[in-house]
């Protein structure tokens, strides 16, 4: 790993800090004096994973690529978590087939942001071959935009919510499992498919 990668890191945690504040807001999270710790610790926690990374890297000959990838999809979640979370306070909807449809706009950002994220830092495909990696992205990018919809329509609709939280709430639990799924699909659709 690359002194420059760690500064990378703690671009990527800061991105990250900003676009969950309005989630932070949103879900009227009540330890408002804890906000910008929250926002230190992302800022740190990056370029933590990172050096994580590469100490695996080093260790057991893998991680390096993880790590990197690991920084890169927090931010692309961050602004699909985030997205998702201001269509939902502004529309009023938080369960049913119409979550489908807000949940599309922040993943097609997420997506924007992952695919440069990955072709030119994780897997760092920099030869101008965008006709040949674009369209493999996309296929593994619509496979995972379909699990993770599919989940989160599934999950916030038919599983009810615990006592105490509200459906806002529990459409983000929903978001967060369904990103799990997504991103386990995405490391391996990119590392094989897209980027190989």
């Amino acid at each position: 790993m690359k002194q420059s990668d760690y500064y990378i890191g703690v671009v990527i945690g800061f991105f990250i800090g900003i676009f969950l504040l309005p989630v932070l807001f949103i879900i009227r999270f009540s330890y408002s004096a804890l906000i910008p710790l929250f926002f230190v610790f992302s800022i740190i926690a990056i370029p933590f994973g990172l050096l994580v990374g590469d100490m695996l890297q080093k260790t057991f000959g893998m991680g390096a690529r993880f790590g990197k990838y690991t920084a890169a999809g927090l931010l692309s979640f961050s602004i699909d978590f985030s997205a998702l979370n201001i269509l939902s306070f502004v529309t009023g909807i938080t369960a049913g087939t119409a979550v489908g449809w807000i949940n599309v706009p922040g993943f097609c950002v997420a997506l924007l942001n992952a695919y440069v994220w990955n072709k030119r830092w994780v897997f760092q495909k920099n030869d101008g071959s965008h006709a040949t990696h674009f369209p493999l992205f996309l296929f593994v990018v619509i496979i995972g935009l379909l699990l993770n919809s599919i989940l989160v329509v599934w999950i916030s609709t038919n599983i009810a919510a615990p006592a105490g939280i509200d459906s806002q709430r529990w459409l983000n639990v929903a978001k967060i499992i369904a990103s799990g799924a997504v991103v386990v699909w995405n490391f391996f659709g990119y590392k094989f498919i897209a980027f190989r």
